[in-house]
């Protein structure tokens, strides 16, 4: 069952601005032409994700068509883009947000795994949101030292799809992500103290925070996704 807790995160996340497309929606064929069986398709199939997750918090999560959106910005050709995939469940009682994080660089490239940051999931209820949070998870359970990924998707298949638009690649994604996340309520004065005084008697620790003390809460997310993506020409070029 989730607490209902109305403190905000520990540390909000820095959102990047993405131009996002909802769903999968595409104009009707000009006048005199028809649609291919590919485009037919990719009109017809709404994007889907599921994720299964455990820890602190468990449940399924499943969303489809307009509950989803697929940011992408920037050059895949000269490795500046970014990628991510957001999806929303408005059940009973509760709003359930996911977001496999920001593959910065995104490539299309199916069965390489792509490290992701930012990953979260946010339950809504009764206008309180308890958000948990990759970068939370590094400061309240993350051992290592050097900095490294924790947050993941790859592609399983990668196909290209008639756009009928040369300025539009159109693209039928399929495949995996996972991370591990974290909430933990604003620190009071025992959990802040603590760390304090750790770091001034041994030096630096990982993680910086003791998680039962401060009442942190972590889960992991496994999940897979199945969606429709246009992107301008452009960004192979």
């Amino acid at each position: 069952m989730m607490e209902s807790i109305r403190t905000k995160p520990f540390f909000p996340l820095l959102l990047l601005v993405l131009t996002c497309t909802i769903g999968c929606k595409h104009a009707p064929a000009p006048a005199g032409t028809s649609e291919t069986g590919a485009d037919q398709t990719s009109a017809a199939s709404p994007n889907s994700v599921i994720a299964d997750i455990s820890g602190d918090y468990a449940a399924h999560f499943s969303a489809q068509g307009d509950a989803i959106s697929v940011g992408f910005l920037g050059s895949i050709k000269e490795r500046t883009a970014r990628f991510n995939i957001g999806a929303k469940n408005e059940g009973q009682g509760q709003t359930t947000e996911l977001s496999t994080g920001f593959v910065i660089p995104f490539q299309i490239a199916v069965g390489r795994t792509q490290n992701a940051g930012g990953a979260s999931l946010g339950l809504i209820r009764d206008e309180a949101k308890t958000e948990y949070s990759e970068p939370t998870f590094r400061l309240f359970y993350d051992t290592e030292k050097e900095p490294h990924p924790i947050a993941h998707l790859t592609l399983s298949k990668a196909d290209q799809l008639p756009s009928g638009n040369p300025m539009i690649v159109r693209y039928h994604l399929v495949g995996t992500f996972d991370y591990q996340a974290a909430y933990a309520p604003s620190p009071d004065t025992a959990c802040a103290r603590e760390a304090i005084s750790y770091v001034a008697a041994h030096g630096r620790r990982y993680p910086k925070f003791t998680a039962n003390l401060c009442q942190a809460k972590k889960i992991a997310v496994k999940g897979s996704f199945d969606i429709k993506k246009d992107l301008p020409s452009s960004t192979f070029e």
